[in-house]
């Protein structure tokens, strides 16, 4: 018999970051961790009023004890999808430029950000090159 964890408003968060925080807090500050806790932490369970407030549907909960990374997929596809078209644009760019950035290891910057002169382009260019 395995013993599980139920998490409820009231209840200390005991892994990273958020060590020591009520869910309650998490809940309202940033949800997204609590939907990654739930598919990824096997030995936890949360209880109902957490679940919908998460806006959780029941053909997106998992078995406890378990994990269920695809279905995290699947539940942030769907919510994606539930989104009006504006909010999903705005979502696809911020997480463009996310990607970019860290594919590049450092933030991306808009034209509008920098203003450099051709002498001083022309110097950092020779720094990278040599």
């Amino acid at each position: 018999m395995e013993l599980l964890r139920t998490l409820t408003k009231k209840s200390r968060f005991k892994h990273g970051p958020h060590k020591g925080t009520l869910v309650s807090v998490i809940l309202s500050n940033s949800p997204h961790k609590l939907v990654s806790a739930y598919y990824f932490l096997e030995k936890i369970s949360f209880n109902e009023e957490i679940l919908t407030e998460l806006g959780i549907p029941q053909e997106f909960r998992i078995e406890k004890p378990g994990v269920g990374k695809q279905m995290r997929k699947d539940f942030y596809k769907w919510k994606l999808e539930q989104m009006p078209k504006e909010v999903k644009e705005a979502i696809t760019k911020k997480y463009r430029k996310e990607q970019i950035a860290s594919n590049l290891g450092k933030t991306v910057k808009t034209y509008q950000e920098f203003s450099y002169s051709k002498s001083a382009l022309r110097n950092m260019n020779r720094r990278t090159n040599t």
